[in-house]
């Protein structure tokens, strides 16, 4: 369910961009992290984790990965 919920929330920012651009990454910053819940299975922590190498591998910046309680 978490990661049906991650992946409906990253459809959601690709498609309600509505022709904006969105920076992730600029200058070697960003101001975006990767949230989980604590209480996350492992599948979504190494989603996580992958995302977080695909984006460094793409855009050079490493986005921390936060655990939230509630999320």
């Amino acid at each position: 369910m978490m990661l049906s919920g991650a992946l409906l929330l990253a459809a959601g920012l690709v498609a309600g961009g509505e022709g904006r651009d969105l920076t992730l990454a600029a200058d070697g910053r960003s101001d975006y992290a990767i949230v989980l819940d604590d209480g996350a299975p492992n599948e979504v922590k190494y989603a996580a984790r992958e995302l977080q190498r695909f984006l460094r591998e793409q855009t050079g910046v490493r986005l921390p990965v936060l655990h939230e309680a509630g999320r």
